[in-house]
């Protein structure tokens, strides 16, 4: 279930303007504890509004329960994002009894076999700490990345500008 909400994120990302990374890590190489989250979008045009939107997907209770218990866990990379987004997929009540999803985050569900989503609640606006050189390098050396980002090298130039560019 987990591989169809990635596959309705890649769906949804795949247009100019856009960058979307899969597995991002809060820093290239090795670095102690690993954090991850699940999928980064990035608008690089100032037209559209630049900005990163973090993604958690859970696809089991037990793994959202387990991700609320320890919040810094996703802090690792959501310092960095305007947005941060929960997916959950559809019809899994996921979401009932005493979760508490902390009121920043937005949360979309998502129908298997679709390639879109359901926003369930919209994301707060995140103030974000400046992207530091770490995550840089580790979107920069992102094997899975949209087909655009590693077919046009200038990509990652407006990434850095976009990034970096206040």
């Amino acid at each position: 279930m987990s591989e169809q909400i990635r596959k309705a994120l890649r769906h949804k990302y795949n247009k100019p303007g856009y960058l979307l990374f899969e597995e991002v890590k809060r820093s290239s190489g090795y670095m102690k504890p690993e954090r991850f989250a699940d999928a980064l979008s990035i608008t690089i045009f100032p037209s559209i509004g630049i900005s990163l939107t973090g993604f958690e997907i859970k696809t089991a209770r037990a793994d959202l329960l387990t991700e609320l218990r320890d919040l810094p866990k996703s802090e690792a990379i959501k310092q960095f994002c305007d947005y941060w987004i929960l997916i959950v997929p559809e019809g899994v009540d996921i979401l009932k009894g005493r979760v508490q999803v902390p009121d920043e985050w937005g949360i979309w569900k998502h129908w298997h076999n679709d390639s879109y989503f359901n926003v369930y609640r919209k994301p707060k606006q995140l103030y974000p700490k400046p992207v530091d050189r770490y995550f840089l390098a580790s979107l920069l050396s992102q094997p899975n990345t949209a087909e655009e980002f590693r077919s046009e090298p200038e990509n990652k130039f407006y990434l850095v500008l976009a990034i970096f560019a206040d």
